[in-house]
């Protein structure tokens, strides 16, 4: 291993994830007064939603000289070194007009498949709002969120 570093949470995500999960409650709680049947499929299909998302979001991200891997709680997620064609600071020229194709923002972190105007498709593992790092590959553009941008010197050292 070359280089390791945290992808911890960050505070509006934590504010976010508790409003929402209270929202979620509120909703579970509405659908057993409405029937016991409609409220288990409720609380089912919250519960595996946050799994879900909480689940594809990494605590960690190292680097090896091969690889960068994304550890998740279930899974890890890699992206070979040798088919990085780029990796530097998402700008907010990036950004603009970024909206979600199918994935989560804010709860546990950002989660999905995102598109921006500049970007027709990022695959975004970020649990914070900042420090957000793009990754280009031949493949696909990946957008993570280390505690520190320190990652973007140790991937572009080759």
């Amino acid at each position: 291993m070359i280089y390791q570093v945290n992808s911890p949470v960050d505070c509006t995500n934590v504010v976010v994830t508790l409003v929402a999960l209270l929202i979620f409650s509120f909703c579970v709680f509405k659908a057993f007064k409405t029937s016991k049947i409609v409220g288990w499929i409720t609380l089912m299909f919250v519960v595996s939603l946050s799994l879900f998302i909480y689940a594809n979001v990494p605590g960690k991200i190292t680097v090896n000289q091969e690889e960068i891997t994304l550890h998740n709680i279930l899974f890890d997620r890699k992206i070979k070194r040798n088919e990085i064609l780029e990796v530097r600071l998402l700008s907010k020229d990036d950004r603009t007009g970024m909206w979600r194709k199918f994935a989560s923002g804010g709860l546990f972190g950002y989660c999905g498949i995102y598109a921006s105007k500049k970007h027709p498709t990022l695959y975004v593992y970020a649990s914070q709002a900042q420090n957000w790092i793009l990754i280009t590959t031949a493949n696909k553009k990946y957008v993570i969120s280390p505690e520190n941008t320190e990652i973007i010197n140790i991937l572009n050292k080759k």
